[in-house]
Parts: C-alpha cells; structure tokens; sequence
C-alpha cells in the first residue's frame, strides 16, 4: 500500500472474461474486462514522504487484459493499437495524453513476467518490450554465469564494514557531500562478484545499476548516486589508485565486488540489506517485479509484483447481474469494429498508412459521410481528414469550428472542378475563417479554373521564355514546372499541366 488509494485497496468491476481480437491470422485472448478506479496521481516521492494529488480519484477507468499471446514487441504494439481503437470506436471513452495508461507484461522462456506500469504512449510499447526481452535475457545469462561459479543464494558470502571513519580518504564530487552531511557509511563486498557488477543489462545499465534502484526505492535513498563502486568508475567517482589503497587498507579480497552505500542509520540498515537481497536473487535469475517505464525505452525498478490472490469479492455489495436482454439492446447499438472498418477502407482503394490515419482520427464518421455523398476519389478525401486537417490544425486554426455538412459542400465544390487538390487545404482555412458559401469565399479570393487551352497556352509561352537546353530533361521538366504552376497556382490541377508539359517538351525534341 502507497497512499495512492485512501481507502487501501480499489474497487474493481470484472464486467466480461474470455474474449478476443481478431489479430492476422489468430486471436488475442481477452483474459479480463473491467471497471475500475482509478487511484491518486503522484506528483513527488522524496525520501519517506509520497505527495500524491486527489484529482483523478474515483474516475471509472475501462480495463483490457489480454492473454499472452503477442509474440513480438512490434505485434504488442499493433494489439495496443486495435484495442485502443476499439475503445474509441464506442465513443464512450475519454482520449488524448493522460487519459490512457497501458501496462505492458512481458517475458521470455525461462523468465517470468515483468509488468512495466504507467507506458502514457502506445509508440513506446516495441521499444520497451524489446529492451526488457533483452534485460531479462541479460539476468538469465548472469544467472548462469553465477552456477558455473558454484554461487547459490545460500552460499553467496558478504561481509558488511562500517568505513564511516575512513571513507573521507575517497576524494570525489560523489561523495563530497555525504560526507559534509556526516551520513553514516557501509561497504559491502561480495566475494567473487568482482566483474559481474559492471554486467550490462540494459542500454547503459550494468547490473549494479539494477542494485541502486532497489536502494532508491526500498531503503528510500533517493538521492543520485545512492551507491559506488569500483566496477564503475566515472568522472564523479574515486578513481583507481583511491579506490585501490581504500581496499587494501580493509583487506579486500582481489576478486570481491565493492558497494559503497550512505544514509541515515535506519535507511543505511535497509539498504545493505536490499543490496545483499538483489545478489541473491541473481540466482534466481528474473524476478516478478514492477518497473517503470524512461523515455529512452529502459526501465527502472517500482515495486516487488504482487501475487496473483489480490483481488478479492467485495463483501459488502452483491454481484451485479446482467440480463440477456440487457446484452442484445447493446448488441444493437454497437459501432463497426475497427479491423471491420479498415477492410471497408482497403476494398475503396485506401492505402495502409491511410487506414490507420483515418482509424486513430475522429473523422472516421465524416470520410464515411463524404465519399458517400460526392463522386471524389476516396483517397483525396481520406488525405484531407487524416493529415491535412492534423498540419491545419498545427498551423493554430480552430478546426471544430468545420461540420460534416461544410466537409461534404467542400468536397462538393471539388468535385464541380472549382479549385484544384494543389489548394484544398487552403480552401479548408478560408472555410474556417468565413461561414459564407465556398462559392461566394472563392469568387472573392479570385480562384478560378482555367481551361486546357489556357493551360496549354501558358506552357507554351514559359517554354518559350524560360527553356534552359543545357538541362537533362528531368531536371528541365522540374524547373519549368516550378514556373509554371507559380503563374496557374489555384487554376489548375496539377497532374493536367503536367501531362501538357510533357507533351510539349515531347513535341519539342521531335523537331
């Protein structure tokens, strides 16, 4: 227990077990579905003192566990997607930055599950597995390195001394001050353990890395660095002499590994321990903990896992039966699932990339509405809710001001060959700004199409104009298309004066 819930445990509704998501060619086990609250949100953790804030207490949170059945960290990714827009398919979720928190499990054979808690980004979910994968792949080949030098959890040998007096002796920015806070300090050497502190877990993690965390958050030292030692030496650290007339003054045996750790004396006690406790476990090789996730895709240690009987009955509320009948009135209700959508969108000529932009949108409703309703290729429909409007609304414009009747009268006047795709979004700002018809918004702006003989007749005359001969012809064609379309921007399409062009420059070189 933290704190983060006052009442000491959550209140959690199991509201459907044993379903799935068709995922390629399998299903994905939806081991849980629930609702629960969610707890307090932590905004400091210094010492012995959790600060945690009440906003966000009590608010119902949706909850999918799944079965492990995703085999690559990319297939968790993909899964975390799917989920995410089937949730907001219903349109009963909230979305966006803080309202959605993944937990990812992951192991690997001959491991055991890792629950890293709290991932804010889907688009962490590969990396994250993908470095844990590895970590625990690390921990499993230290275990066997520890076996084949006859080290059990048993027979691991420490000796604890108290170098409070002596440890001034070590010159560095580390220490400097510990030192002027009179913290109490313990040495702990591991025999045996001489090179394998330094083993590397993570990217830029050795395993004594793995040490510090368990001290930071269990014997609450969390002051950086809460340990040293001579398996890691670093511009803030005793160097080698220092470190090497300090071990031969307490007897150190060659191939022992050093931690150094300070604290207050109660703290110092817990953290020799944990010290000793996280060594020991190196046997075991990966233990069922809790991490959290860094934004460079490492993790670092939260807390032990909790066993699988924490949840409970609550025995002050009977369960809550639901009706078939109360089942078939959502039945009915329900939205088109995602995978049901994206195949609609495919079979319409859609690209992938397209798909899931228009998937993780909420123009879903509007493309729908508009490519049934005008005579326009899906995809320039499709580019236009799913990125233009995104770099539009970058640009500081208020695009909620823009309905699906204004989407649909738009796209309207496209189709009647009013203005070229080169300036739809331009067209999509002049809308937000003036609620006038696009017609009356156009005619003031001066855009109007011309004709192909126009267009043909200015080709003709920037040929003539601007023809650099001592140019390939693909980089001719690029630099007099620049020209061009500077003079029929908003006139003209410009796949069609391109198309003149090249017959042009093809005529051209027939003389």
């Amino acid at each position: 227990l933290d704190g983060s819930i006052p009442t000491g445990f959550q209140r959690t509704a199991v509201v459907g077990i044993n379903g799935y998501i068709p995922y390629k060619d399998r299903k994905i086990g939806v081991r849980h579905l629930t609702v629960e609250e969610d707890a307090c949100r932590e905004v400091s953790d210094v010492g012995h003192r959790i600060t945690f804030k009440t906003d966000r207490l009590g608010i119902p949170l949706v909850e999918v566990i799944t079965e492990p059945h995703m085999r690559t960290p990319w297939e968790v990714e993909e899964v975390a997607w799917m989920i995410g827009r089937t949730l907001r398919a219903t349109g009963k979720v909230r979305r966006g930055i803080g309202s959605v928190r993944q937990d990812i499990n992951v192991s690997i054979d001959g491991g055991t599950r890792v629950e890293i808690k709290g991932v804010p980004r889907i688009g962490l979910f590969a990396p994250l597995t993908a470095i844990e994968a590895l970590r625990q792949k690390a921990l499993l080949e230290l275990r066997e390195e520890l076996l084949s030098r006859g080290f059990t959890a048993e027979n691991m040998e420490f000796r604890v001394m108290d170098v409070g007096s002596e440890v001034s002796e070590l010159i560095c920015d580390a220490l400097s001050k510990p030192i002027k806070s009179n913290m109490k300090f313990k040495m702990v050497e591991a025999k045996g353990w001489d090179d394998l502190l330094a083993f590397n877990v993570q990217p830029g993690k050795p395993f004594l890395h793995e040490i510090s965390e368990r001290v930071r958050v269990i014997a609450c030292l969390d002051r950086l660095p809460n340990i040293l030692s001579p398996s890691l030496i670093t511009s803030i650290t005793p160097d080698e002499v220092q470190w090497s007339k300090f071990l031969k003054k307490h007897s150190v045996e060659e191939r022992s590994g050093i931690i150094l750790v300070w604290g207050d004396e109660d703290d110092l006690k817990t953290a020799v321990d944990e010290i000793m406790i996280r060594m020991r476990e190196a046997t075991i090789g990966v233990v069922n903990e809790t991490r959290q996730a860094c934004s460079n895709g490492t993790t670092d240690f939260e807390r032990i896992l909790p066993g699988p009987n924490r949840m409970y009955p609550d025995t002050d509320h009977p369960p809550v039966p639901i009706s078939n009948e109360h089942i078939k009135g959502i039945e009915v209700n329900l939205p088109e699932r995602p995978w049901e959508r994206a195949e609609r969108y495919r079979r319409l000529g859609l690209s992938e990339h397209l798909v899931n932009e228009l998937l993780d949108s909420k123009y879903q409703d509007t493309f729908d509405r508009v490519a049934s309703e005008v005579a326009v290729n899906p995809t320039i429909i499709a580019k236009a809710l799913a990125e233009d409007i995104k770099w539009i609304r970058r640009e500081g414009y208020d695009t909620e001001k823009l309905s699906d009747e204004r989407f649909v009268e738009i796209f309207r006047a496209y189709e009647r060959g009013l203005f070229p795709r080169d300036i739809l979004p331009s067209v999509i700002i002049m809308t937000i700004e003036d609620s006038r018809s696009i017609e009356v918004i156009l005619r003031e702006k001066g855009i109007e199409m011309v004709d192909k003989s126009e267009i043909a007749s200015t080709v003709r005359e920037v040929i003539k104009a601007n023809n650099p001969t001592h140019l390939n012809n693909d980089a001719r064609f690029r630099y007099l298309m620049g020209i061009i379309m500077r003079g029929l921007f908003g006139k003209a399409e410009g796949g069609k004066v391109a198309e003149i062009l090249k017959d042009s420059l093809r005529n051209l070189s027939y003389r």
